[in-house]
């Protein structure tokens, strides 16, 4: 009894923690958004999203007003958009949020509402992947652990603000997990609607989340057979049917010849346009991430912290062992639903996109989805470590897995908002063998230093070997940006060079007659830096 109660005290503990962990963290958010600048894809997500509201507009015959209607006139057709394919529903509310300021707010404002609106969406993924992880493991420090491992993860920390595809699907995904978990325990009508509505957004966001379809079919036959007893199919087929019509009402390229564009969409998915043929570097030469095997496997064990990592495949091999066991022993029951879930989803969906050679690129971020389900076998293993008798191993996993929160903690802090190239310890003097910063995020604090440096003088900078540089010029203050001029041109007039380690190993790669003057290094990594004719 005195255990019993020894644990319960424990658990009421971490959830306190955990909300006051939730409360700094959502404050941090508060303040930090605004610090990072931005990649290209933002500004090319942001005008997918304004053609599909401009079609839809039109398409529904809704009244716009003159201001907005002529400021969209510069959109193209949706059906004659190259990116029509990228469903934009999750941005709807941001879209809306620039359309009723009749289109006036400046790139600073709407880019920083938009870094706002990734973290809120990432936040409750966080919030989500804890909810899961009570529910499995009937712990509230294994939510807590599982939590902290979220946020404490410096590539996503950073990202979390401005990435707006990738981790906003994250999100989503973990969402569909936690409600597709809970559809398999109740089977209720409500339920029914909101996994269908989740499946919806999620697919619409990338319609790699389709995989939930087949893997919910799965989990229901299964536990139908296992039990001899397969009530609920009518929900089954509800909730199936309600995705497919709110997949369809969200996403506008879908209102004409939805079955062709089905067929369209799923080949686009599977090998659209690959901006990373030309090459990703990735241990020292450039490769076709699409078509080289150990591209995510090596990423991801060279960006996830090193403990983390340990422990989700320490996870991954005691369930892979005790449900093998549980096969053969014909125990069936024993096989718990979450689990297979999250393997079939995370790992399944992982070991799919590398066999299949799915397009890929830029580090593993088109993987990051898969993130929640590493941190639920990481939790798995301490979970059941910490279930045994025993003292030495859990007390030895305890230490390790505090040490790594203050080690992520602080190195985040030291090096925020670079977080994004965060590289583990042990490969340090090779991390320039990889793809730096990719997305040329760092442009925005080359821009200001120049701005800062050198005011009130029209100057002239080369952006040739920075992806965002123009987007970046927008988010500083008009009284900085009027004085500079964006040229891909080497000539005689050109004061400044900024330069992005993005597929190259080093910023040094400006022509004679320039002098560094300014870096950002993260560890050993110089990823961006200034230099100004001498």
């Amino acid at each position: 009894m005195e255990q019993i109660r020894n644990r319960l005290g424990e658990s009421r503990l971490c959830q306190r923690v955990f909300i006051i962990l939730m409360i700094i963290y959502g404050a941090a958010g508060l303040f930090l958004f605004d610090d990072y600048g931005c990649g290209p894809d933002e500004g090319m997500e942001r005008q997918t999203s304004l053609v599909n509201f401009r079609y839809a507009l039109h398409k529904l015959n809704l009244p716009v007003s003159e201001k907005a209607e002529t400021w969209m006139e510069y959109l193209p057709e949706l059906k004659e958009y190259r990116d029509r394919y990228y469903g934009t529903a999750l941005h709807f509310p941001l879209v809306l949020a620039e359309y009723f300021s009749d289109f006036t707010l400046s790139p600073a404002q709407f880019y920083g509402l938009r870094h706002l609106y990734t973290f809120l969406n990432y936040y409750v993924g966080v919030i989500c992947v804890y909810r899961l992880l009570v529910s499995r493991f009937r712990s509230h420090c294994a939510g807590l652990a599982g939590a902290l491992m979220m946020i404490l993860t410096p590539r996503l920390f950073g990202e979390s603000f401005y990435n707006n595809k990738d981790l906003i699907f994250l999100a989503w995904y973990v969402i569909c997990t936690l409600l597709s978990d809970r559809w398999l325990k109740k089977r209720s009508l409500k339920l029914s609607v909101l996994l269908a509505f989740g499946l919806a957004l999620t697919c619409n966001t990338r319609f790699n989340g389709i995989i939930f379809i087949p893997v919910l079919v799965f989990l229901f036959l299964f536990d139908g057979f296992r039990k001899k007893n397969f009530s609920g199919w009518q929900k089954l087929i509800l909730t199936l049917l309600l995705s497919l019509i709110f997949f369809c009402l969200i996403t506008p390229n879908f209102w004409e010849n939805p079955v062709q564009t089905l067929f369209e969409t799923v080949q686009f998915n599977m090998h659209h346009p690959n901006h990373g043929s030309a090459g990703n570097l990735f241990k020292g030469v450039l490769v076709d991430a699409s078509k080289t095997l150990t591209y995510i496997p090596v990423w991801i064990a060279v960006t996830v912290p090193t403990v983390y990592l340990l422990f989700t495949l320490a996870g991954a091999c005691w369930y892979l062992v005790s449900i093998v066991r549980s096969a053969v022993g014909f125990r069936l029951n024993d096989i718990d639903l979450t689990d297979v879930l999250l393997f079939l989803t995370g790992f399944g969906a992982v070991i799919f996109i590398i066999l299949t050679h799915v397009t890929i690129y830029n580090g593993w971020r088109h993987c990051y989805f898969a993130y929640p389900c590493f941190v639920y076998f990481a939790v798995y293993f301490l979970w059941n470590i910490f279930r045994k008798n025993a003292v030495f191993l859990p007390a030895v996993c305890f230490v390790l897995l505090c040490v790594s929160f203050v080690w992520n903690g602080v190195w985040i802090v030291r090096n925020h908002p670079f977080e994004y190239v965060y590289f583990i310890t042990p490969i340090q003097d090779r991390v320039t063998d990889f793809s730096g910063d990719y997305w040329s995020i760092g442009s925005r604090a080359l821009l200001e230093y120049i701005t800062d440096s050198d005011p009130e003088r029209m100057l002239m900078v080369n952006h040739a070997h920075s992806q965002a540089g123009s987007i970046n010029r927008g988010l500083l203050p008009e009284e900085k940006r009027q004085y500079l001029v964006l040229t891909y041109e080497d000539t005689p007039d050109v004061d400044y060079y900024i330069v992005c380690r993005d597929e190259i190993g080093t910023v040094d790669v400006v022509p004679d007659g320039y002098e560094k003057v300014f870096s950002v290094a993260v560890d050993k990594d110089e990823i961006g830096a200034v230099f100004k004719k001498k």
